[in-house]
């Protein structure tokens, strides 16, 4: 995107931090504005387009991607957590029907070969 004044290309270096992020101006505020996907990320003042925008727009990126690993992880974590305790369960109802095999079947789990006798 082209934008009048923009001296150090800072529309197209923009693109180069995130493809989802733009640069237009918003004449109502007569301020240039960065947007990721329709969502507002600054507003910059006439005269301040320069490489510091960049340099925060890197910042907020890398605090924004380590809250998203962070949530990631968080996420993997409980997941393991619901695995684990269905795991447990899954145990202890086995481990309670083993116990009560012979009382539910009538016939003891650990026995082998025939009933009673020889």
């Amino acid at each position: 995107m082209y934008i009048e004044g923009d001296m150090f290309n800072i529309a197209s270096r923009v693109k180069d931090i995130d493809p989802a992020l733009s640069l237009s101006l918003d004449k109502r505020r007569g301020k240039y504005q960065i947007k990721r996907e329709n969502r507002h990320v600054m507003f910059v003042e006439p005269g301040q387009l320069h490489a510091g925008v960049l340099t925060q727009l890197r910042k907020n990126d890398l605090a924004r991607r380590r809250l998203q690993d962070y949530i990631i992880e968080l996420e993997r974590s409980e997941d393991e957590a619901e695995k684990r305790k269905a795991r447990n369960l899954s145990n202890q109802i086995e481990s309670i029907t083993l116990d009560n095999y012979d009382k539910i079947v009538g016939i003891p789990h650990f026995s082998c070969g025939t009933w009673g006798g020889n």
